[in-house]
């Protein structure tokens, strides 16, 4: 049986706009909150989906707050996330960065599958990033002409993990991709043109518009961000550490009431968990009195009976069962 004494919650966000670079953030999904199809930082908000059947939110990266999960056969616009794209930002002629987190399962046919598709006419450009039917990460921005900036990765990303992924382009130099922080996974080289976002944008899927071919992700996205510049090695190392898993806190005991015979006492606890209690005269010595005590509904409760004379010194503590 594991106990856990865990510490207080801290959370730092490494998503900011002023993380040192050229680089600046433009927009972040990270689906926290009740609105969770919100623009953090633009306004390029998601369409807040009106059934979420194959749409929904589960823990992010290191479980803490939220990702958004797609299945991988999708039929209609609830099914993955529409973007405001009349109001995202457009690269142009400028260098512009992507930032992400992606879980594939493990037990999943291999298919081609859209992440984000900023290409509106129903095929793998003019530009969308997405996975491979090979299994690969792929990102390709095609330009007016005959232009293609194509990178595939060959990298197996359908291994039930959290994975970074940091996509960035610069127009005078290359396109690169870089997977779990800094480390040019793949790149191909830059093409002349403009690169813009289309009039319709989806987080989640590819090849919608236009066409049956629907590819969902099949998979969890968190922090889905878009930067202008290129993000540094320093930036994408931040980036890509993931968080702690979130801390339990610490259980204070609320009440105590003592009696000719016995101890009482109670602690905020979510009804049917299970604790331990523990005793100790000395603080050094700890004798487990119980170790099967479930909360109800009012919280979690014990109650200690003397064996013999009421004791001079007593410490009880409570600990979480895992």
């Amino acid at each position: 049986m594991t106990y856990r004494k865990a510490g207080l919650i801290t959370l730092v966000s490494t998503l900011s706009t002023g993380l040192g670079g050229a680089a600046e953030l433009k927009h972040l999904w990270d689906f926290e909150g009740e609105e969770w199809w919100v623009d953090k930082v633009g306004e390029a908000d998601g369409e807040e989906p009106a059934d979420t059947s194959t749409l929904t939110v589960e823990p992010g990266v290191g479980e803490r707050g939220a990702s958004l999960k797609i299945q991988a056969e999708i039929s209609g616009g609830n099914d993955h996330l529409l973007l405001a794209s009349n109001d995202l930002y457009e690269p142009g002629t400028e260098a512009f960065s992507m930032f992400f987190w992606v879980r594939m399962p493990d037990d999943m046919t291999t298919a081609a599958r859209g992440i984000f598709d900023f290409s509106g006419n129903g095929g793998d450009g003019v530009q969308s990033l997405y996975i491979g039917a090979a299994g690969d990460l792929a990102f390709r921005i095609d330009f007016p002409g005959a232009g293609v900036a194509l990178v595939r990765v060959p990298i197996d990303l359908e291994d039930g993990e959290w994975h970074s992924v940091a996509a960035t382009y610069d127009p005078q130099g290359r396109l690169e991709v870089h997977i779990d922080g800094f480390g040019v996974d793949g790149f191909a080289d830059a093409v002349a043109g403009p690169v813009t976002f289309a009039s319709e944008c989806y987080l989640g899927s590819f090849n919608f518009t236009g066409t049956s071919d629907l590819k969902g992700v099949g998979g969890n996205i968190d922090d889905f961000a878009i930067y202008s510049g290129v993000l540094s090695e320093e930036e994408i190392t931040l980036l890509s550490t993931p968080p702690d898993p979130p801390a339990k806190p610490d259980l204070v005991i609320n009440t105590i009431s003592v009696a000719d015979d016995s101890v009482t006492i109670t602690w905020d606890a979510e009804e049917g968990t299970f604790f331990g209690v523990w005793r100790s005269a000395d603080l050094v010595t700890w004798e487990e009195v119980d170790d099967n005590v479930a909360a109800g509904a009012d919280g979690g409760s014990y109650n200690l009976q003397f064996q013999d004379a009421k004791p001079d010194r007593l410490f009880l503590e409570v600990r979480r069962i895992e």
